[in-house]
This record gives structure tokens, sequence and C-alpha cells, in this order.
């Protein structure tokens, strides 16, 4: 088994440029075709006592007609289609070891960033999308190593968690050796937030003390190093949650398998939601 990798250093970041963009979309326009209008009733018959009033010549209330006028009652469904895309995505079961979230969701066109051991996950949400709403989605697949599956499945389990998801945006996702990567993590409100590295033979480090906080955004600093025959792919977890993350780590560097189900344990046990950003990026030799 390959021994754990040196801790990590940090260096001060500067700004990363890059900001996500909104998912937004028109709403959809209602069916106004209806049916018909009722028949209208047949014209009265006078009566053939000019003594008695003819109380069949009065007006009469016209049937088709509803007793107010007034604008139609809101049936409370959504009708925004791109809500339904997002909710679908996030919802969508690809089994252990797969993680898909939106990444630009409009009317007419969708993309997702999906993660995973294996393709055959992404390709059965690329058909059930289109076959559920006739657009075929443009899925970006990434693919990771066994042993960083852990973390696919601790970010799978949160992507409906009730905490604003943060978003990573990093300048380069291939960065040599003894670069310094850098990333800008937005939207993340007055949430507290930790920042792990998972690399590729799975040992996962807690790089927090790389970022600098100002308000709802925190930018990153971290010298990468890759040593000898380690993977090059790594992802990067920006976990957000209304708690402090840091005293419910597990000791650091470790491996995914048993840091993320420690976690998962004492957040369950304490009831503290969290969300989960996620990145995937290349340290080349």
């Amino acid at each position: 088994n390959p021994s754990p990798p040196p801790p990590v250093r940090a260096e001060a970041a500067e700004a990363a440029g890059g900001d996500r963009q909104a998912m937004l979309g028109d709403p959809l326009r209602p069916d106004d075709s209806g049916p018909g209008q009722a028949p209208r009733p047949a014209p009265p018959v006078p009566s053939d006592n000019p003594a008695e009033p003819d109380h069949a010549l009065e007006r009469q209330p016209d049937p088709s007609l509803p007793d107010e006028i007034g604008p139609p009652k809101d049936s409370g469904e959504a009708l925004d289609d791109t809500a339904r895309f997002v909710d679908f995505i996030q919802r969508f079961d690809g089994g252990s070891c797969f993680y898909a979230i939106p990444a630009d969701v409009a009317d007419t066109a969708v993309r997702i960033e999906a993660y995973g051991g294996g393709v055959a996950p992404a390709e059965r949400l690329l058909r059930q999308f289109q076959a559920r709403f006739g657009i075929e989605p443009d899925i970006g697949f990434r693919p990771v190593t066994e042993r960083q599956c852990a973390a696919l499945d601790f970010a799978a389990e949160r992507r409906t968690a009730g905490v604003d998801r943060a978003a990573i945006a990093l300048q380069e996702d291939i960065v040599a050796s003894g670069e310094t990567v850098r990333a800008r993590i937005e939207g993340l409100g007055a949430s507290e937030l930790v920042v792990l590295f998972v690399d590729g033979h799975g040992f996962v480090q807690d790089a927090s003390a790389a970022t600098s906080r100002r308000g709802e955004t925190a930018e990153l600093g971290l010298v990468a190093h890759l040593d000898g025959d380690a993977p090059e792919q790594h992802l990067m977890l920006a976990v957000t949650s209304k708690t402090a993350l840091g005293p419910l780590l597990p000791k650091l560097p470790a491996q995914a398998a048993a840091v993320f189900a420690r976690l998962d344990e004492r957040l369950k046990q304490k009831a503290i939601a969290v969300s989960v950003g996620l990145e995937s990026l290349r340290i080349g030799r």
C-alpha cells in the first residue's frame, strides 16, 4: 500500500476569474386552447295570455358564462422547465461511485458534469433525460479511480441537501507538479467551508488552510506535488454547512473510504446538513 503523502503546502491565493452562470429559464406557456362554448338556450316562446306578464321574455342568465369573471386560479404547478431539468438530474440514481450535477441549464440546452468509475450510468442518464424531456443533454464525463469512489458516494448522498452547494471555478484544470492550483469558491453565503483534496490513491488531505475567505467567496492557492507513480487525477471538494466542520474531520491524511464513512457517521449523529461542490483536476509530471 502507498504511504500517505506529505501535508500539502499552501501559498497566498490570487483572484481566479470566472463567475458561475445562473440557471434561469422562461416559464412554460400553458395551453390556451379549451373546450368550446356550451350551447345557448333556445329563445323563449311568448305567452298566449297577454294579461299575464311574460316572464319568459325577461333576460335569462347565460349558462356559458361564469358568475364572476376574474383572473384564472393558480394551479400550483411549477411551469419552469429548467427547474424540472435540475430536479431530474439531482434525483437521478446512478448507483455507487457516480455523481452528476447540472452545470448549465436553459430551456433548450442542458450541460451536465458527471463523475464515476465507468460511463454506463452517464449513458443511462442521457437516455432517460432525452426520453423524458425530448432534449439530448451534453454530459461531460470525468473518470475517477476506485479509491476515490467514497468521495463521490459522500457527495451524491447530499445532492438535495438543504444547504446551497458552493461553485468551484478552477483557474486551470491541468497543473504541473510544483505549480500552484488556484481556484475561486463562490456562493458560500454564511456557510462554513472545508476544502478537501482526494488524490488518485484515495488519500484525503484538508486544504482549508490554503483558502482566503472574503464574504461569500473564497480564494484557493495550493502548491501541487505529484510523487512517484501517483495517479494524476485529483478531486477537489468544497464542503459547506451552517455548522463548523473542521472539528468533525478525522485525522488526515487518510484513506477516503475511512474518512468519508467516519464523517458521514458524525454528521448523521448530530443531524448536520452539508452540501458538496466537486471539481476534477490533473496534476501533471
